[in-house]
């Protein structure tokens, strides 16, 4: 609301000399970033002494506090800048009225910037710890954690010298014990409080080895908070590991009945003619440049080869994270050897997808049984005549946590009869040719049918031949 450049002067380049230790030096300039294709972010690289601000179309952007001559760099997001922006800078002069200031844009590539780096951490805890601080939650080490008795509780994190950042990700190490219900977090210039993501719920940190929480923001804060409201479990609540991001919002290019996606996405397609299952489609970040990602591992053949059968199935589990199927994959293959007679060697997961739409995780899990062509039918059966018992199979062999069922048909896929296919084609193809034949023949009599004669007419009284012909 403070900026005005309007009284601006207009500066020239080159050497100034001494300069007024009351005043301040402004710049200003335009930028036009041009092509913008393959980049997703603008690094901005100030060199100064004194005390910087730097505007962009108006909102501050950056805050420099430098008592002697410092590199400050910082990456900005694509989005914050127009056809034609305005770049202005205010440089408050150092007490020696000699000032150093350059400052440089450049386009970027899609990456991550840590932005939680040498800054300052606070919190509203009645009876701080002094071993475990606010500060070691965002620290590098992995050992360092802040640990709290007080619910609920906030944690600001400042960056150093009043600047300011864009943070649009944040990630969180899992912790054992007590975990989060309901938090906030909120981004914070002045006197203004500005909410960028809430949580509430009971799934939060109980999987994995780190949370990441991506969220849209495209507006530099002087600092983070994290409101934490609600706990579960008994005890301290700790946490560490924390790291505040930006992330360019990488996307990839509208399609045929696909809209822009964000890089990460996964579409799931019917696999092409000769093939079945799904395959997957995936927006991929790669050099930089996000672009869409057929991977049609997952298409196998629709027809076996002579003497095997496929059997085509898939369940769902309850309760089953995408990321944990690893963990229950080998126990669960043990069930299926002891309740269904097929080989180790004859069971392949084709694909398992997230198939989760609110907060209880659900996943489905995809296999196909290449067995001998004489007993395929007898296998599907087994599935079916099992699929009443299969949740209690999965309850007491693999996790009593998780609600299991078999998903859709069980599909056979027989060989193709190749000497049938053949007797078929010929038994076609004399009935094509007999059928030709005939039309032909039919054609022919019909000619004949409708051809006409000329013959000479009869006196019936003379008994001479007349003169006159007639049509027969």
């Amino acid at each position: 609301p403070s900026f005005n450049d309007a009284a601006w002067a207009e500066g020239v380049q080159g050497q100034w000399g001494a300069f007024p230790a009351e005043h301040s030096a402004f710049f200003r300039t335009r930028v036009a970033l041009g092509a913008t294709a393959g980049y997703e972010g603008v690094s901005l690289t100030a060199v100064v002494n004194g005390l910087c601000d730097v505007y962009l179309d108006g909102a501050l952007v950056a805050h420099i506090n430098a008592t002697t001559t410092l590199t400050h760099r910082k990456v900005l997001p694509l989005a914050l800048f127009g056809k034609q922006s305005v770049l202005a800078v205010q440089v408050a002069s150092p007490t020696n009225a000699t000032i150093v200031f350059d400052l440089s844009l450049d386009l970027v590539a899609s990456m991550c910037l840590l932005q939680s780096v040498d800054g300052t951490a606070t919190s509203d805890d009645p009876k701080p710890s002094h071993i475990n601080k606010p500060i070691d939650a965002f620290s590098l080490y992995r050992s360092t954690t802040w640990k709290t008795e007080a619910f609920p509780v906030t944690l600001d994190y400042r960056f150093a010298n009043d600047d300011l950042a864009v943070v649009n990700r944040v990630t969180m190490r899992n912790m054992e014990g007590v975990v989060l219900r309901k938090f906030h977090i909120q981004g914070l210039v002045g006197d203004e409080v500005v909410d960028l993501f809430s949580y509430e719920g009971d799934r939060f940190m109980t999987y994995g080895k780190e949370q990441i929480l991506s969220f849209e923001n495209a507006r530099a804060f002087s600092a983070y908070r994290f409101v934490f409201q609600e706990k579960r479990g008994e005890g301290a609540f700790e946490i560490g590991g924390i790291r505040l991001l930006y992330c360019p919002p990488a996307t990839c290019p509208k399609k045929w009945g696909i809209p822009l996606s964000p890089a990460g996405t996964a579409l799931f397609r019917n696999c092409p003619m000769g093939s079945t299952g799904v395959y997957a489609r995936r927006c991929e970040d790669a050099d930089g440049f996000v672009k869409w990602v057929d991977d049609k591992s997952t298409c196998l053949a629709s027809l076996p080869q002579q003497g095997m059968s496929f059997v085509d199935w898939s369940f769902r589990m309850t309760r089953l994270y995408y990321t944990d199927w690893p963990d229950v994959k080998e126990k669960f293959i043990a069930m299926l050897l002891r309740h269904i007679t097929v080989f180790r060697e004859q069971i392949a997961v084709v694909l398992v997808r997230d198939r989760t739409e609110d907060e209880v995780p659900v996943t489905q899990v995809y296999l196909r049984f290449a067995v001998n062509s004489r007993i395929g039918d007898y296998i599907q059966y087994s599935l079916d005549l099992y699929r009443d018992d299969f949740d209690t199979w999965v309850k007491s062999e693999v996790g009593d946590s998780y609600e299991s069922s078999i998903v859709g048909d069980v599909k056979l896929r027989n060989p193709v009869n190749y000497t049938m296919i053949g007797v078929c084609a010929l038994v076609a193809l004399v009935v094509i040719i007999l059928a030709i034949g005939w039309y032909r023949a039919h054609l022919s009599v019909k000619e004949m049918k409708g051809k006409k004669t000329l013959k000479r007419v009869e006196n019936s009284e003379t008994g001479v031949g007349s003169t006159l012909l007639a049509v027969e």
